[in-house]
């Protein structure tokens, strides 16, 4: 069933970008998982070293999953775990950081889509706790343009493993 919802978002992607409602306060959340969903099916484990394409393709399904479902970290990590796919602690560090990583680049499509459509957005970095000094950079940089990037950190998060900061999309 969760791949099923992995896929159904997948495939909406376009139709829900081409239908981002301004009015609408929750549209552009709405747009930000889609897109999520269509980013980790697509890319999500390309940054893992050493991983063979079965291993990258079920990292793949899992985070679409999880995301899809709205898995926590925890039941992520549980779900990569059991799969034999990693340890324990390097299972936690990757259901966080692909998590991480796909959800950012989502609402930064959305927010992008939703510029297309005509709000006025602006992106800001906001750390998490214990940031590290590129984190903590980045959320100095305030609020920038969509199309910007927060020097080192790159244009979303997270730029390292285990980075549990986010992105939000501000309207000017």
């Amino acid at each position: 069933m969760a791949g099923a919802a992995a896929a159904s978002a997948t495939g909406s992607v376009n139709q829900i970008a081409a239908l981002i409602d301004l009015d609408d306060p929750a549209a552009i959340d709405h747009a930000a998982r889609a897109f999520a969903v269509d980013y980790a099916d697509k890319r999500a484990g390309e940054l893992i070293d050493g991983l063979n394409a079965t291993t990258t393709d079920a990292l793949r399904g899992l985070v679409s999953q999880a995301l899809a479902s709205n898995w926590s970290v925890d039941t992520f990590a549980d779900r990569i775990e059991q799969a034999g796919l990693f340890t324990d602690y390097r299972a936690e560090m990757i259901a966080r950081t692909e998590i991480s990583m796909a959800q950012n680049a989502g609402a930064l499509a959305a927010g992008k889509e939703a510029a297309k459509a005509g709000a006025k957005l602006k992106k800001a970095w906001r750390t998490a706790d214990n940031p590290c000094p590129i984190c903590e950079a980045a959320e100095a940089m305030g609020e920038i343009d969509l199309d910007a990037d927060f020097g080192d950190a790159g244009d979303a998060p997270p730029p390292h493993p285990n980075c549990e900061c986010e992105l939000e999309l501000v309207s000017e």
